[in-house]
Order: structure tokens, then sequence, then C-alpha cells
């Protein structure tokens, strides 16, 4: 990659995080964003969010959640759904629009993907479980630097220095000389690593940056409560980062 790349993921339909994120990008002067997928579900913006990336990321790659969505015979029956509700005016242009996105995508050394190159339906890339036969596995599919979404959690993995968290790292990361390297980048509207601010990450030649960004949380919330459809303790989750 050339220049500065903002990485995002899992905005999860909160249009009050991502409009923060890209403010932050755009006062950063950074013009090229790669988007790791899940730009739906969840929240109530879905599709604001999904036509706000769309318009704006370089490349934007399928999600679990897009996967989901493209897989039901109409829009609407997602709506006993409290995860896809917010999909459910979804229009052919959009699902036609998202069917001719990839799954991963390389620039180099450097390769994209939602939840790792081996696909969502073999799980996520958790910090905490990343060790054994699914690391050797990962590290078969990528030579350099891998970037992921998914887990919601800014962490890195380096072949030379192991797992780290975002936090133990002071949010900045040099990738070594040698050897593979995987940034799990966070998640811009679901949070999980008890953090409830927006994240992202900033990748500059060997230097990784995450960025967290506050957004008005109260507004998300609110939206959500005056749904019809969502899941009962987001609310509480979204708060708390968890």
């Amino acid at each position: 990659m050339v220049d500065q790349t903002a990485i995002l993921s899992d905005v999860n339909g909160n249009a009050e995080a991502l409009a923060a994120v890209f403010a932050d990008i755009r006062a950063q002067g950074i013009q090229r964003i790669v988007f790791l997928g899940d730009s739906i579900g969840y929240c109530s913006d879905s599709l604001e969010c999904y036509d706000a990336i769309r318009k704006t990321a370089d490349i934007y790659l399928l999600g679990r959640l897009e996967l989901r969505l493209l897989k039901v015979s109409k829009p609407n029956d997602v709506l006993p759904d409290p995860v896809l509700a917010s999909c459910s005016s979804a229009t052919h242009s959009q699902l036609a629009w998202l069917k001719g996105r990839n799954k991963t995508a390389s620039e180099g050394r450097v390769t994209f993907a939602h939840s790792s190159p081996l696909g969502v339906e073999n799980g996520c890339l958790e910090m905490d479980d990343f060790m054994g036969l699914t690391r050797l596995r990962v590290l078969d599919t990528f030579d350099g630097l891998l970037c992921v979404g998914d887990n919601h959690k800014p962490w890195i993995y380096s072949t030379t220095l192991g797992v780290a968290t975002a936090r133990d790292l002071k949010n900045s990361f040099r990738i070594p000389d040698t050897g593979q390297t995987i940034l799990s980048v966070g998640s811009v509207g679901f949070p999980k690593d008890r953090d409830p601010r927006a994240c992202y990450a900033i990748v500059q030649d060997d230097l990784i940056l995450w960025r967290r960004v506050e957004y008005d949380i109260d507004k998300t919330i609110s939206k959500l409560i005056q749904s019809e459809f969502f899941a009962r303790d987001l609310p509480r989750r979204l708060e708390q980062g968890v």
C-alpha cells in the first residue's frame, strides 16, 4: 500500500459512529479507505451506512452479514431477525451491487479479508485462542500483512513478536521487516473490547495506528429503542463496549 490507508470494518448500521470516523479520516487528510465488511446489521441505519461506504470506500469486501443478507429470498423476510431487521427495505440495485463484491483482496504483500482468507464459515480470528491449527492454517493463506475485522477487537499478531492488544501497544505498531503480521482493525459501530468508542486502523508503510473516536452513542441507542426489532441487550453492549 502507498500513502495512508484507513481500514474500517463492522460498522453494523451505526450511522453516528460512521459519521464520526469519516470526519476523523478527513481531518487527517486520508484519501483512501478499505472496508472489510459488515456495514449492515444490529443498529438502525444499515442501508444508510451501506450506501455511504460503497460510495466512499476504494475497496468494499463482503462481510458475514452481507453474505447472510444475500441468502434471503426477499429483503423483508429478515424483519423478525433483530440483527438484520434494518435491511428489510433493501432495493434490487443495492443487492445487485453487493453480489458483485469480493470476499478478499490483495495488494502486493497485503491481504484484506473480513474474517480471514479461510472464509467466514471457518469463524473469525479471536486473539484469545489464536494458536495451534487455526493459526497455522491462516498463516498459509497470505504473505506479509493480513488485515481482518469480524471479531470487533483491535489487536495484532506477529510471527516475530506474538500477540498484543492495541491498548497494550498504545495504539501503534511498527511491522517487523521479516515474518508475517495479522492486523485486527476493531469495529466502527459495535466495539467489543470494553471501549465503546468507534475504532478503525490506519496503515502507512510499515506503521499501523489504531484510532478511537467518540460519537453520539445516546442518539444511536435512542434510535434502537424506537425500533420495533433489535437485539434487546444491544444498548447496554454499545454503552459498555462488549
